[in-house]
């Protein structure tokens, strides 16, 4: 289960891009692991309380991509597992590209 599905990822009408994804709280690590479906399944190492899994989400991608937090937003889906992301300042391709090589290389963050 690796690489990104066309799918997952296209252009913001405001610019940058919007990610879909599959957010899976409460694993034993925070990972970008890869495709699922037409999103990206992200594990994170956190419970989905109190914003708190959104929180961990955006700090992940912003690591991974090396953006600041700021250029992560939670667009939709704040209290659901599938969610979409507005990553400013990288278009869909680069976007496309970081993911794909954060999930070849399990980008991980230590659990918090």
């Amino acid at each position: 289960m690796s690489g990104v599905p066309e799918t997952a990822v296209r252009p913001a009408p405001s610019g940058g891009s919007v990610l879909r994804v599959k957010v899976v709280p409460g694993a034993s690590r925070s990972e970008i692991v890869g495709g699922h479906g037409d999103r990206v399944r992200i594990a994170l190492a956190v419970p989905a309380e109190k914003g708190g899994a959104n929180r961990a989400l955006e700090l992940l991608l912003a690591e991974a991509l090396n953006l600041t937090r700021r250029s992560i937003t939670i667009a939709s889906g704040a209290t659901s597992p599938e969610k979409e992301v507005l990553i400013s300042g990288m278009g869909p391709e680069e976007l496309r590209e970081k993911l794909s090589a954060a999930a070849g290389g399990k980008h991980r963050r230590a659990k918090k």
